[in-house]
Protein backbone atom coordinates (compact mmCIF):
# COMPACT_ATOMS: atom_id res chain seq x y z
CA UNK A 1 0.00 0.00 0.00
CA UNK A 2 1.50 3.56 -0.92
CA UNK A 3 2.24 5.75 1.69
CA UNK A 4 0.64 9.14 0.93
CA UNK A 5 1.73 12.15 2.56
CA UNK A 6 -0.21 15.19 2.44
CA UNK A 7 1.40 19.28 2.46
CA UNK A 8 -1.56 21.34 3.01
CA UNK A 9 -0.85 25.14 2.34
CA UNK A 10 -3.48 27.43 3.82
CA UNK A 11 -4.55 31.08 3.35
CA UNK A 12 -3.70 32.05 6.57
CA UNK A 13 -6.69 33.16 8.26
CA UNK A 14 -8.04 32.16 11.56
CA UNK A 15 -10.94 29.86 10.67
CA UNK A 16 -8.84 27.80 8.26
CA UNK A 17 -7.30 26.36 11.47
CA UNK A 18 -10.62 25.53 12.78
CA UNK A 19 -11.85 23.92 9.53
CA UNK A 20 -8.38 21.70 9.52
CA UNK A 21 -8.25 21.00 13.42
CA UNK A 22 -8.72 17.26 13.12
CA UNK A 23 -5.73 16.91 10.82
CA UNK A 24 -3.05 18.51 13.84
CA UNK A 25 -2.15 15.39 14.93
CA UNK A 26 -1.64 13.45 11.60
CA UNK A 27 1.47 11.66 11.38
CA UNK A 28 0.89 11.87 7.27
CA UNK A 29 -0.17 15.75 6.82
CA UNK A 30 1.51 18.98 7.06
CA UNK A 31 -0.41 21.78 7.55
CA UNK A 32 0.91 25.23 7.45
CA UNK A 33 -1.69 28.27 7.78
CA UNK A 34 0.33 31.23 5.72
CA UNK A 35 -0.02 32.98 3.28
CA UNK A 36 3.53 33.00 2.80
CA UNK A 37 4.12 29.32 3.98
CA UNK A 38 7.85 30.21 5.03
CA UNK A 39 9.08 28.35 8.10
CA UNK A 40 12.57 30.26 8.95
CA UNK A 41 14.47 33.06 10.21
CA UNK A 42 13.71 36.24 10.33
CA UNK A 43 15.92 37.22 7.25
CA UNK A 44 14.18 34.58 5.01
CA UNK A 45 10.96 35.57 6.19
CA UNK A 46 12.02 39.39 5.13
CA UNK A 47 12.92 37.97 1.58
CA UNK A 48 9.86 36.06 1.14
CA UNK A 49 7.53 38.83 2.28
CA UNK A 50 9.46 40.78 -0.39
CA UNK A 51 8.85 38.36 -3.04
CA UNK A 52 5.60 37.61 -2.43
CA UNK A 53 4.44 41.13 -1.03
CA UNK A 54 0.83 40.82 0.50
CA UNK A 55 -0.24 44.02 -0.42
CA UNK A 56 0.68 43.61 -3.97
CA UNK A 57 -1.59 41.52 -6.28
CA UNK A 58 -1.34 37.39 -5.93
CA UNK A 59 0.14 36.96 -9.53
CA UNK A 60 2.69 39.83 -9.32
CA UNK A 61 6.13 39.02 -8.20
CA UNK A 62 9.11 40.73 -7.45
CA UNK A 63 12.76 39.05 -7.93
CA UNK A 64 10.77 36.57 -10.38
CA UNK A 65 14.26 34.57 -10.44
CA UNK A 66 15.30 34.78 -6.95
CA UNK A 67 12.66 34.12 -5.58
CA UNK A 68 13.55 30.75 -6.56
CA UNK A 69 15.49 30.54 -3.56
CA UNK A 70 12.82 29.78 -1.28
CA UNK A 71 11.53 26.58 -3.34
CA UNK A 72 13.82 24.74 -1.41
CA UNK A 73 11.85 25.47 2.01
CA UNK A 74 8.62 25.75 0.72
CA UNK A 75 8.75 22.20 -0.52
CA UNK A 76 9.25 20.42 3.00
CA UNK A 77 11.74 18.20 1.69
CA UNK A 78 11.85 16.66 5.78
CA UNK A 79 8.42 15.83 5.58
CA UNK A 80 8.42 14.46 2.26
CA UNK A 81 10.99 12.52 1.73
CA UNK A 82 9.87 9.38 2.58
CA UNK A 83 6.23 9.40 0.56
CA UNK A 84 5.15 6.92 -2.15
CA UNK A 85 2.78 9.38 -3.20
CA UNK A 86 2.63 13.53 -2.28
CA UNK A 87 -0.71 15.60 -2.48
CA UNK A 88 0.19 19.18 -2.45
CA UNK A 89 -2.81 20.84 -1.43
CA UNK A 90 -2.98 24.44 -1.72
CA UNK A 91 -5.90 26.81 -1.37
CA UNK A 92 -7.40 30.03 -2.41
CA UNK A 93 -5.59 32.98 -0.70
CA UNK A 94 -2.15 30.99 -0.88
CA UNK A 95 0.42 32.85 -2.92
CA UNK A 96 1.70 29.88 -4.30
CA UNK A 97 -1.84 28.92 -5.63
CA UNK A 98 -0.74 30.91 -8.94
CA UNK A 99 3.08 30.56 -8.83
CA UNK A 100 3.02 28.59 -11.90
CA UNK A 101 7.21 27.92 -11.00
CA UNK A 102 7.09 26.67 -7.95
CA UNK A 103 4.57 23.86 -9.04
CA UNK A 104 7.19 22.97 -11.82
CA UNK A 105 9.78 23.06 -9.41
CA UNK A 106 7.53 20.84 -7.58
CA UNK A 107 6.97 18.28 -9.91
CA UNK A 108 10.69 18.05 -11.18
CA UNK A 109 11.23 17.19 -7.79
CA UNK A 110 9.50 14.47 -6.89
CA UNK A 111 8.48 13.69 -10.23
CA UNK A 112 5.21 11.32 -10.75
CA UNK A 113 4.88 10.49 -7.10
CA UNK A 114 3.18 14.23 -6.63
CA UNK A 115 -0.33 15.44 -7.15
CA UNK A 116 -1.31 19.17 -7.20
CA UNK A 117 -4.94 19.81 -5.40
CA UNK A 118 -6.22 22.80 -5.74
CA UNK A 119 -9.07 23.96 -2.98
CA UNK A 120 -11.88 27.50 -3.33
CA UNK A 121 -13.34 28.61 -0.28
CA UNK A 122 -15.11 31.72 -1.92
CA UNK A 123 -16.98 31.79 -5.69
CA UNK A 124 -14.27 31.94 -8.62
CA UNK A 125 -15.55 34.89 -9.46
CA UNK A 126 -14.72 36.25 -6.58
CA UNK A 127 -11.41 34.74 -6.26
CA UNK A 128 -8.23 36.33 -7.19
CA UNK A 129 -7.45 33.30 -9.24
CA UNK A 130 -9.27 34.69 -12.26
CA UNK A 131 -6.68 37.31 -12.87
CA UNK A 132 -3.99 34.13 -13.66
CA UNK A 133 -6.41 31.77 -15.13
CA UNK A 134 -8.67 33.89 -17.14
CA UNK A 135 -11.12 31.21 -17.92
CA UNK A 136 -11.77 28.56 -15.02
CA UNK A 137 -11.07 25.68 -17.07
CA UNK A 138 -7.60 26.46 -17.50
CA UNK A 139 -6.78 25.94 -13.83
CA UNK A 140 -7.10 22.00 -14.73
CA UNK A 141 -4.08 22.45 -16.52
CA UNK A 142 -1.99 23.13 -13.78
CA UNK A 143 -4.03 21.20 -11.00
CA UNK A 144 -5.00 17.28 -11.11
CA UNK A 145 -7.53 18.00 -8.85
CA UNK A 146 -9.85 21.28 -8.34
CA UNK A 147 -12.75 21.17 -5.57
CA UNK A 148 -15.47 23.65 -5.12
CA UNK A 149 -17.82 23.94 -2.67
CA UNK A 150 -20.34 26.19 -5.39
CA UNK A 151 -22.03 23.58 -7.35
CA UNK A 152 -22.18 26.49 -10.32
CA UNK A 153 -18.82 26.85 -10.68
CA UNK A 154 -18.50 22.74 -10.56
CA UNK A 155 -20.80 22.86 -13.64
CA UNK A 156 -19.61 25.96 -15.22
CA UNK A 157 -16.11 25.24 -15.26
CA UNK A 158 -15.42 21.22 -14.31
CA UNK A 159 -14.48 21.34 -11.08
CA UNK A 160 -15.07 18.50 -8.23
CA UNK A 161 -18.09 19.72 -6.00
CA UNK A 162 -16.87 19.37 -1.92
CA UNK A 163 -18.56 20.63 0.50
CA UNK A 164 -16.70 23.12 3.01
CA UNK A 165 -15.11 21.75 6.33
CA UNK A 166 -15.41 21.73 9.84
CA UNK A 167 -13.31 19.55 12.48
CA UNK A 168 -15.11 17.25 14.20
CA UNK A 169 -12.99 18.19 17.21
CA UNK A 170 -15.24 21.50 17.56
CA UNK A 171 -18.14 19.91 17.75
CA UNK A 172 -20.72 21.36 20.33
CA UNK A 173 -24.12 20.63 19.46
CA UNK A 174 -25.36 21.04 23.11
CA UNK A 175 -25.24 24.20 24.92
CA UNK A 176 -27.24 25.47 27.51
CA UNK A 177 -25.87 29.60 27.66
CA UNK A 178 -27.92 30.73 24.78
CA UNK A 179 -28.51 33.99 25.80
CA UNK A 180 -29.56 35.94 22.09
CA UNK A 181 -32.36 35.14 19.78
CA UNK A 182 -30.14 36.27 16.88
CA UNK A 183 -26.85 37.22 16.14
CA UNK A 184 -25.25 37.99 12.96
CA UNK A 185 -21.31 38.92 11.90
CA UNK A 186 -20.85 40.21 8.56
CA UNK A 187 -19.54 42.85 5.79
CA UNK A 188 -22.24 45.06 4.78
CA UNK A 189 -21.64 45.03 1.17
CA UNK A 190 -24.86 45.45 -1.06
CA UNK A 191 -26.77 43.99 2.14
CA UNK A 192 -27.17 46.61 4.27
CA UNK A 193 -30.88 47.63 3.89
CA UNK A 194 -31.94 43.85 4.38
CA UNK A 195 -29.95 43.51 7.42
CA UNK A 196 -31.53 46.32 9.13
CA UNK A 197 -35.23 45.56 7.98
CA UNK A 198 -34.73 41.85 9.46
CA UNK A 199 -32.80 43.53 12.60
CA UNK A 200 -35.80 45.44 13.16
CA UNK A 201 -38.59 42.92 12.57
CA UNK A 202 -36.73 40.89 14.97
CA UNK A 203 -36.64 43.28 17.53
CA UNK A 204 -39.94 44.30 17.20
CA UNK A 205 -41.50 41.21 18.10
CA UNK A 206 -39.33 41.31 21.48
CA UNK A 207 -36.66 39.27 20.07
CA UNK A 208 -32.74 39.36 21.51
CA UNK A 209 -30.58 40.03 19.02
CA UNK A 210 -26.55 41.10 18.64
CA UNK A 211 -25.63 42.42 14.99
CA UNK A 212 -21.48 42.94 14.48
CA UNK A 213 -21.73 44.82 11.10
CA UNK A 214 -18.32 45.97 9.40
CA UNK A 215 -17.58 48.41 6.38
CA UNK A 216 -20.78 50.86 7.46
CA UNK A 217 -20.46 54.26 6.58
CA UNK A 218 -21.32 56.80 9.24
CA UNK A 219 -24.89 57.92 7.61
CA UNK A 220 -25.75 54.77 6.80
CA UNK A 221 -25.77 53.86 10.14
CA UNK A 222 -29.48 53.36 12.21
CA UNK A 223 -30.00 53.76 15.64
CA UNK A 224 -30.72 50.17 17.21
CA UNK A 225 -29.72 50.67 20.55
CA UNK A 226 -27.22 47.72 21.77
CA UNK A 227 -28.35 45.78 19.44
CA UNK A 228 -25.76 46.68 16.69
CA UNK A 229 -22.22 47.26 16.72
CA UNK A 230 -20.80 49.13 13.20
CA UNK A 231 -16.93 48.19 12.24
CA UNK A 232 -16.55 46.22 15.31
CA UNK A 233 -14.49 43.59 14.16
CA UNK A 234 -14.33 40.60 15.93
CA UNK A 235 -11.65 37.89 16.35
CA UNK A 236 -12.43 34.21 15.09
CA UNK A 237 -12.90 33.19 19.11
CA UNK A 238 -15.05 36.20 19.60
CA UNK A 239 -17.24 35.51 16.74
CA UNK A 240 -17.45 31.50 17.67
CA UNK A 241 -18.14 32.62 21.47
CA UNK A 242 -20.67 35.04 20.05
CA UNK A 243 -22.08 31.90 18.14
CA UNK A 244 -22.52 30.07 20.85
CA UNK A 245 -24.26 32.14 23.42
CA UNK A 246 -27.38 32.68 20.41
CA UNK A 247 -29.94 30.27 19.41
CA UNK A 248 -30.37 31.27 15.52
CA UNK A 249 -27.71 32.98 13.40
CA UNK A 250 -28.48 34.77 10.34
CA UNK A 251 -26.81 33.91 7.13
CA UNK A 252 -27.92 36.46 3.96
CA UNK A 253 -26.33 35.22 1.08
CA UNK A 254 -25.12 37.59 -1.51
CA UNK A 255 -25.19 35.52 -4.64
CA UNK A 256 -23.30 34.06 -6.77
CA UNK A 257 -23.10 30.89 -4.42
CA UNK A 258 -25.03 27.54 -4.21
CA UNK A 259 -23.30 25.49 -1.93
CA UNK A 260 -23.04 25.03 2.31
CA UNK A 261 -20.84 27.97 2.83
CA UNK A 262 -18.55 28.73 6.25
CA UNK A 263 -21.71 30.20 8.38
CA UNK A 264 -23.89 27.30 7.41
CA UNK A 265 -21.02 24.99 8.96
CA UNK A 266 -20.17 26.82 11.94
CA UNK A 267 -23.92 26.86 13.27
CA UNK A 268 -24.88 23.75 12.62
CA UNK A 269 -21.56 22.41 14.24
CA UNK A 270 -21.77 24.87 17.12
CA UNK A 271 -25.31 24.19 18.45
CA UNK A 272 -27.27 27.00 16.76
CA UNK A 273 -29.75 27.14 14.18
CA UNK A 274 -29.82 28.72 10.46
CA UNK A 275 -31.50 31.70 9.15
CA UNK A 276 -31.05 32.42 5.51
CA UNK A 277 -32.18 33.51 2.08
CA UNK A 278 -30.43 30.80 0.41
CA UNK A 279 -32.87 29.26 -1.38
CA UNK A 280 -30.43 26.29 -2.52
CA UNK A 281 -30.23 25.37 1.52
CA UNK A 282 -33.83 24.60 1.49
CA UNK A 283 -34.27 20.85 0.81
CA UNK A 284 -30.93 20.08 2.57
CA UNK A 285 -31.36 17.29 4.60
CA UNK A 286 -27.90 17.96 6.50
CA UNK A 287 -29.60 21.26 8.48
CA UNK A 288 -33.09 21.16 6.97
CA UNK A 289 -34.38 20.25 10.71
CA UNK A 290 -32.50 23.38 12.33
CA UNK A 291 -32.66 25.75 9.40
CA UNK A 292 -34.83 28.41 8.53
CA UNK A 293 -35.66 29.87 4.99
CA UNK A 294 -36.84 32.92 4.02
CA UNK A 295 -37.73 34.54 1.22
CA UNK A 296 -39.33 37.68 2.29
CA UNK A 297 -38.88 39.08 6.27
CA UNK A 298 -42.69 38.26 6.55
CA UNK A 299 -42.11 35.00 6.07
CA UNK A 300 -40.22 34.35 9.09
CA UNK A 301 -42.04 31.76 11.33
CA UNK A 302 -40.94 33.08 14.81
CA UNK A 303 -41.49 29.92 16.63
CA UNK A 304 -38.39 28.99 14.59
CA UNK A 305 -36.43 30.42 17.64
CA UNK A 306 -38.14 28.67 20.22
CA UNK A 307 -37.89 25.82 18.58
CA UNK A 308 -35.24 23.37 20.26
CA UNK A 309 -32.11 22.34 17.98
CA UNK A 310 -32.69 18.82 16.21
CA UNK A 311 -29.00 17.04 17.35
CA UNK A 312 -30.54 13.52 15.25
CA UNK A 313 -28.51 14.18 12.40
CA UNK A 314 -25.35 14.80 13.48
CA UNK A 315 -24.31 11.52 12.06
CA UNK A 316 -24.82 13.30 8.65
CA UNK A 317 -21.67 15.96 9.26
CA UNK A 318 -19.31 13.31 8.34
CA UNK A 319 -18.40 14.10 5.27
CA UNK A 320 -17.43 17.32 6.57
CA UNK A 321 -14.72 16.58 8.78
CA UNK A 322 -11.06 16.93 7.08
CA UNK A 323 -10.40 13.60 7.45
CA UNK A 324 -12.65 12.51 5.32
CA UNK A 325 -11.63 15.01 2.74
CA UNK A 326 -8.55 12.99 2.89
CA UNK A 327 -10.11 9.88 2.01
CA UNK A 328 -11.92 11.25 -1.15
CA UNK A 329 -8.97 13.08 -2.54
CA UNK A 330 -6.69 9.94 -2.21
CA UNK A 331 -9.79 8.05 -3.54
CA UNK A 332 -10.03 10.31 -6.44
CA UNK A 333 -5.94 9.55 -7.17
CA UNK A 334 -6.53 5.84 -7.26
CA UNK A 335 -9.36 6.24 -9.49
CA UNK A 336 -7.60 8.38 -11.85
CA UNK A 337 -4.85 7.24 -14.17
CA UNK A 338 -1.28 7.19 -12.83
CA UNK A 339 -2.50 7.95 -9.53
Amino acid sequence: MKKTKYLIYGGGFEWMDACLLDLKDQENVLFINKQIPYKGNVFGLAFAKLCYGLKRAPHVFVLPFFRKILFIPFSQRSFLHDADRICLIIYDQNRLDVDFDFLKYMKKTYGDAIRFVYCFTNTYEKSHIQYSYGKGEEISKYYDLVFSYNKRDCVRYGFCYYPLLYSKALLAPNRKNQIFDCVFVGASKDRLDLIHNVLQYMLSHGLKCKFYVVGVEEKDKLEFGDSIEYNKPLSYRQYISLLRQSRVVLDINQGGASGMNLRVLETIFNGAKLLTNNVFLEKNKVILSNSFVFDSIEDIDLSFFRRPFDDGNIDLLEPFFPTSFLQTICNELDNAKGG
